[in-house]
């Protein structure tokens, strides 16, 4: 908060205004908090502090909006017209099981398709949110079937409206499901190497693994070459 102040008045400062005119932005402190558990302790800036209690009115004084995701109501979040509601309620109940948050999805998406042309780069970050948060959140055999669903909500509205040509959220969700497959390869190939690296050379170490997930898929063939044919680990050459 104090940077953002002083680089407000530095503002005021090149800008030559006087001090009479100087007016700070308010700002108000937010914790957006997305687990499970119950919040740790408390918010402020005392609850850093070894505070005299006498000298407690004098230190700097201000609410925290606190705002816990799991416990905001399902309906409010579908009710309001907006993206980022849709978006927070997918994120909301997105460790579901597979079939449950398939659900919502394709309630999230077909909320999201219906928004105004007006409102096409707020509901492309949203999309694009959307299929990182499946590629990212969820396991890679079940990713398919998440696309699949979110593909069927926007067909389904498509049909509704009598539009047959593939919208922007198709192509982005083929795009986030090839990418998850992608991705799905890749992991495998990954593990393969590490077992490999593990059954010729023993235990493998959190470094190791660590070097081996940074490979790409052509790195990945050289290094099985590699493994096969090295007398040691550091002849592999990771």
């Amino acid at each position: 908060m104090i940077d953002v102040w002083e680089m407000q008045i530095r503002g005021f400062k090149d800008a030559k205004l006087a001090k009479s005119k100087w007016r700070l932005s308010p700002i108000v402190p937010m914790v957006f908090y997305t687990g499970r558990r119950k919040w740790p302790g408390k918010i402020g800036l005392a609850s850093m502090m070894d505070l005299p209690t006498d000298l407690a009115e004098y230190l700097p004084q201000w609410e925290t909006l606190f705002l816990q995701l799991r416990s905001l109501d399902a309906r409010i979040l579908m009710d309001a017209a907006t993206p980022i509601a849709a978006i927070l309620r997918a994120l909301q109940t997105v460790e579901e099981p597979k079939e449950a948050w398939a659900n919502v999805l394709s309630l999230v998406v077909r909320r999201l398709d219906a928004l105004p042309e007006s409102e096409q780069a707020q509901w492309r970050r949203a999309m694009q949110y959307l299929y990182m948060l499946v590629r990212h959140k969820r396991d890679s055999s079940e990713q398919d079937d998440l696309f699949s669903a979110m593909d069927e909500a926007v067909e389904q509205h498509l049909n509704e409206i009598g539009e047959v040509e593939m919208t922007g959220a198709q192509a982005l969700i083929e795009k986030g499901r090839q990418e998850g497959k992608q991705e799905g390869k890749l992991e495998g190939l990954h593990e393969s190497v590490l077992k490999l690296i593990s059954a010729r050379f023993g235990n493998v170490t959190a470094e190791t693994a660590a070097k081996v997930r940074t490979l790409t898929e052509s790195q990945l063939d050289a290094a099985f070459a590699r493994i096969l044919a090295a007398r040691t680990l550091e002849e592999v050459e990771l």
